[in-house]
């Protein structure tokens, strides 16, 4: 059985800056999602869809202070799978191998990289990826810490427009 549930989510990349109340205003934009402390819960038993909403933003947005770009973006819905054994062949090298993974899936993921607006980038200041049946993974890393990720695969569409809101 799969659990539904929409959110919204971003590609992180390298430089990460903890999310910062009003960030997004120079973008045009929401702010990034703000993350718990820990992302070690439930330490026991499935992720809930939810949980694994809040963790998949977690990953990925945030405001890059290297290239001074935003990452966001957008999925919904997001279904989780019921929990599977780690297959060596498929899953993340950082998962633990003794705990179990849950696949996750939505009909529609898009990223955005948002540079800051200025007189001549108004409504166009992001570039989009857009993905179709996007697929990815819950996982407990050998920390004790979930992960959930978007696999990108080469089916997508780019475009430039506004950021979300």
């Amino acid at each position: 059985m799969l659990r539904v549930f929409s959110a919204f989510v971003v590609l992180a990349i390298f430089w990460v800056n903890p999310a910062r109340a009003g960030i997004g205003e120079q973008f045009g934009a929401r702010d990034p999602a703000v993350c718990p402390e820990t992302t070690s819960e439930p330490s026991d038993g499935p992720i809930s869809a939810e949980q694994a909403s809040v963790y998949v933003l977690c990953e990925v947005e945030y405001y890059s202070t290297h290239s001074g770009d935003l990452k966001l973006a957008e999925f919904t819905p997001i279904e989780v799978g019921e929990p599977r054994t780690f297959n060596i062949d498929h899953d993340p090298s950082a998962a633990d191998s003794d705990q179990p993974i849950q696949d996750i899936y939505a009909q529609r993921y898009i990223t955005y990289t948002c540079s800051p607006l200025n007189d001549s980038n108004q409504g166009s200041n992001c570039t989009s990826l857009e993905i179709d049946n996007a697929e990815g993974e819950c996982f407990k890393t050998r920390q004790g810490l979930w992960r959930c990720v978007f696999a990108i695969n080469a089916n997508y569409i780019t475009g430039r427009g506004p950021p979300p809101q």
